[in-house]
C-alpha cells in the first residue's frame, strides 16, 4: 500500500498513524495510542536570535521519512507486527507491505494531528480557538505553545494584549504554571520549610504544592522565588511531576550528548536527557542546550505544552 504524504509541510504537533488491515487497526490499542497510533514527535529544530529554538517548514519527503522512522521505532519489540509489516520511503511518498497477505484484504495509512481533527496540520489558532486571547507579541514559533496552553487556563498574558514571550520566567510563576498544567484546584495552604517564602505571597500555595509532592527542595532552606528559573531546573520540576503523578514519559527520539553537557549539573542530567528522548527539550543547531540560561515565557511555554502533549 502507498500513500503520498501532501499538504504536511506546516505540522507543528504530535502526529498519529495508524495502519489499518480490513478497516481494523494493525497495532494493538494496549500498546499503542489512540485507538492502535503510533506517534510522531513532527519537529525538527533550528536556532533562532532568542537563543531557543524554532521549527522550519517540513518537506513532504522530511515528514514521509519522519513516518517511516517513528513505524520502524514503534514496532522494533513487537516481533509478529516487525516481522510482517515493513514501512519505506520513496520521496514523500511512505510504502507499507505485508509480507504475508492474505486474498483480497485491503490495507490503508490514516495519519492525523494531536489533538484529533482530522487532518494533521496545525495552523495558528483563531479568536475562538483561545477563547479570543490573542496577543500581539506572539507572532512566532511560540504560537501554538502559547496558545496550546492558554486554551486550557495554564498560562496567561501578562496583559491582555500582551504575552511578552522573551519576559524571563521567575521560579515561582513556572511552579504556578506546573500546578495549573497539573488541574491542581486548591494548591498547598501556603506552609513550606523555605525561610523565604511567606505564607501570605501569592505564589506560596504553589510552592507549598511543588514542596509536598516532592517536587522542589529549595537551597539551603530557600526556593528563591524571584530568581529567574533557568531550563536544567524546568526540566527537574517536569520529570519530578511526572514521576510523581505516574505519568510515563515516551521516548521518542535518539537520545544525543549535548556539546556542554558539562555545564549540565549533575542533579539535572538525568532529567534533561529523558526529556530531551521525548522531544520537550532540545540542543541548537551546535548541539548546545544551555541549561543555566535563564528561560523565557516562550520557552517555558514550549516544554510544558510538549510535555502535556507527548504524555497526553
Amino acid at each position: 500500500m502507498t500513500k503520498q504524504v501532501t499538504h504536511r509541510a506546516n505540522v507543528r504537533s504530535m502526529v498519529y498513524v495508524r495502519l489499518m488491515k480490513d478497516g481494523e487497526s494493525v497495532l494493538p490499542e494496549s500498546s499503542f495510542d489512540h485507538e492502535g497510533s503510533y506517534v510522531i514527535h513532527a519537529h525538527a529544530f533550528i536556532e533562532t536570535a532568542s537563543g531557543d529554538t524554532m521549527i522550519p517548514e517540513l518537506t513532504e519527503a522530511d515528514y514521509a521519512k519522519l513516518i517511516a522512522e517513528g513505524f520502524e521505532t514503534s514496532v522494533k519489540n513487537l516481533p509478529d507486527i516487525a516481522s510482517r509489516y515493513t514501512m519505506t520511503q520513496d520521496g514523500d511518498k511512505i510504502i507499507l507491505t505485508d509480507h504475508s497477505p492474505e486474498d483480497g484484504e485491503t490495507l490503508d495509512i490514516q495519519i492525523y494531528a494531536w489533538p484529533y481533527d482530522g487532518s494533521v496540520v496545525s495552523d495558528a489558532p483563531s479568536g475562538d480557538d483561545t477563547d479570543g486571547a490573542l496577543f500581539e507579541d506572539v507572532t512566532g514559533w511560540e504560537k501554538e505553545y502559547v496558545y496550546y496552553l492558554v486554551d486550557r487556563g495554564i498560562v496567561q498574558g501578562r496583559t491582555e494584549t500582551l504575552f511578552e514571550p522573551l519576559a524571563n520566567v521567575t521560579r515561582a510563576e513556572f511552579v504556578k504554571m506546573l500546578a495549573a498544567a497539573a488541574g491542581t484546584k486548591t494548591p498547598g495552604d501556603g506552609e513550606t520549610p523555605f525561610s523565604d517564602v511567606s505564607p501570605d505571597a501569592w505564589y506560596a500555595p504553589y510552592v507549598a504544592w511543588a514542596y509536598e509532592n516532592g517536587l522542589v527542595n529549595g537551597f539551603g532552606g530557600k526556593f528563591s522565588p524571584s530568581d529567574n528559573i533557568t531550563k536544567q531546573d524546568m526540566a527537574v520540576m517536569l520529570q519530578r511531576y511526572a514521576q510523581t503523578a505516574g505519568i510515563q514519559i515516551p521516548d521518542m527520539e535518539a537520545g544525543v550528548t549535548f556539546d556542554d553537557d558539562a555545564a549540565i549539573s549533575s542533579y539535572a542530567k538525568e532529567a534533561v536527557y529523558e526529556l530531551q528522548k521525548a522531544g520537550i527539550v532540545s540542543g541548537d543547531i551546535n548541539g548546545r542546550f544551555y541549561p543555566k540560561s535563564s528561560a523565557t515565557r516562550a520557552q517555558a511555554a514550549k516544554m510544558l505544552a510538549v510535555f502535556l502533549q507527548v504524555t497526553g
